[in-house]
């Protein structure tokens, strides 16, 4: 078949395109004028050309069973604290008829699972746990619920919120559980869409660390537990397949698009640096709405951004969207319904489930997401060069560089040299900002605990 060309206009090459810019620059420098970089670390170019190699287009998970599924699927999550049983069990089966399709249970101690997934039909939902301490004590409660199913392995989907590292980086508190990450990852081979072990990339993004810094050090809180587990009979194979990946989506959209999609490339990579080939579409990425871009001087924006967040998130890949509520674990009821209809709406108005992975093609998420890999790539070399994950955050090295770039961040927006609309600029009126849930942050030298930019100016608004 002929081409026709319908424009008749000479074909201009990237040089040719350069070499006019730089004219029309008048001797400024290019790079001066125009290039500018990502999270400190990765050039943004002005414009991106076909001669660009493009990434090959992306499964995130293998096709659906069920016939009349869309080509892409995510489940909804909401999060349910584990209080009361009976009223969690309630909750939850409103939750699940009123839209959401994953369940985060938040628990203490060893709650009752048959009474809490009492008529909940399990085979169609994920079911996330996220235990508030030592998981031991869940790990029973998970056993028992199970035992008393029929033929539950085949039915089971979701994870347990936990790594060997949780405590250390959450609570600051030195103690390593790697024998009982061995024995979750031994017990739950039997359940193959069953995570027991989860990497938190998401602690070091809410800390107020950038993407750059969320992939670089949850892939070595990877490899840590990857080189650790090891010793207790673990086949790297072994963890690959029973690891899910939390990460937090902020306000940078392509730049969060190109991050999820870099992630799941990397982890991908890495796993054949240790003889064993992890595809693509085998990684369980759980993407959360960021606390660290969400501002109290002005909640009704924070709805804006749950909405483009979730957009990055599945454009992205993301196989769980857990759409945080605005004002978090003090949210109303309307609050919480809106949050967990960002997802239904992308899906059902915006149609962004027709579609694998229509971020591919994009030149410049393609470079983007190239250039992300190869910068996190060598920063991995530097980073088992200096000791290690485990060596660095024991000495207090992460942690001062996620302070740095939070600080960085939170000044800047103080100091209105960056622009957060609600806050600093546009403010809202003093009777929509949410006062009341501003509390100060505080954590020990080895904790990185979850803030916002805004933390700085509520501080000074909210004193006065």
């Amino acid at each position: 078949m002929k081409e026709l060309d319908f424009y008749g206009f000479p074909k201009s090459t990237q040089e040719d395109w350069i070499a006019q810019v730089k004219k029309d620059l008048k001797g400024k420098d290019f790079d001066e004028a125009l290039v500018s970089k990502l999270w400190g670390e990765i050039e943004i170019a002005p414009m991106y050309f076909p001669e660009i190699k493009e990434t090959d287009q992306m499964a995130f998970h293998k096709p659906s069973d069920l016939p009349g599924f869309s080509p892409r699927l995510w489940s909804n999550l909401v999060t349910v604290s584990v209080e009361d049983e009976a009223k969690a069990n309630a909750e939850i089966l409103e939750l699940l008829n009123s839209g959401a399709d994953g369940i985060i249970l938040q628990t203490s101690g060893s709650p009752n699972l048959n009474q809490v997934l009492k008529d909940v039909m399990i085979e169609y939902i994920d079911i996330y746990f996220h235990p508030n301490g030592n998981p031991k004590e869940l790990q029973d409660s998970i056993e028992a619920y199970l035992n008393s199913q029929e033929n539950p392995k085949d039915k089971l989907s979701g994870g347990i919120s936990w790594s060997p590292s949780s405590d250390l980086v959450k609570r600051g508190e030195v103690k390593l559980e790697f024998q009982l990450a061995a024995d979750l990852i031994k017990f739950y081979e039997a359940y193959p869409g069953f995570n027991p072990l989860t990497i938190d990339f998401a602690n070091y993004g809410e800390a107020g660390g950038t993407g750059f810094q969320e992939l670089t050090f949850g892939l070595g809180e990877l490899i840590e537990l990857l080189d650790r587990v090891e010793g207790f009979d673990i086949r790297p194979r072994q963890v690959f397949e029973n690891c899910g990946f939390l990460l937090s989506v902020g306000s940078d959209h392509f730049a969060e698009i190109a991050k999820l999609k870099a992630a799941r490339k990397l982890i991908s990579s890495l796993s054949s640096l240790y003889d064993f080939d992890f595809e693509n579409d085998k990684i369980k990425l759980i993407a959360t709405t960021s606390t660290f871009s969400k501002s109290l001087l002005d909640p009704h924006s924070n709805l804006i951004r749950q909405t483009y967040e979730a957009m990055s998130a599945i454009l992205g890949g993301a196989n769980s969207l857990w759409v945080k509520p605005a004002k978090g674990d003090k949210s109303d009821i309307l609050s919480k319904r809106m949050a967990r209809n960002v997802s239904n709406i992308l899906k059902d108005e915006s149609y962004l489930d027709k579609v694998m992975d229509p971020a591919a093609g994009s030149y410049y998420l393609d470079r983007l997401q190239q250039n992300i890999e190869s910068n996190v790539q060598k920063a991995l070399i530097e980073l088992e060069e200096q000791g290690g994950w485990y060596g660095l955050y024991e000495r207090g090295e992460i942690q001062q560089q996620i302070r740095e770039n939070r600080l960085l961040a939170q000044n800047s927006i103080l100091d209105q040299q960056m622009i957060k609309v609600g806050a600093n600029k546009y403010k809202a009126g003093s009777e929509d900002q949410d006062s009341g849930s501003f509390e100060t942050i505080e954590e020990n030298p080895l904790q990185l605990s979850p803030t916002r930019a805004t933390y700085l100016l509520e501080k000074e608004t909210f004193k006065k």
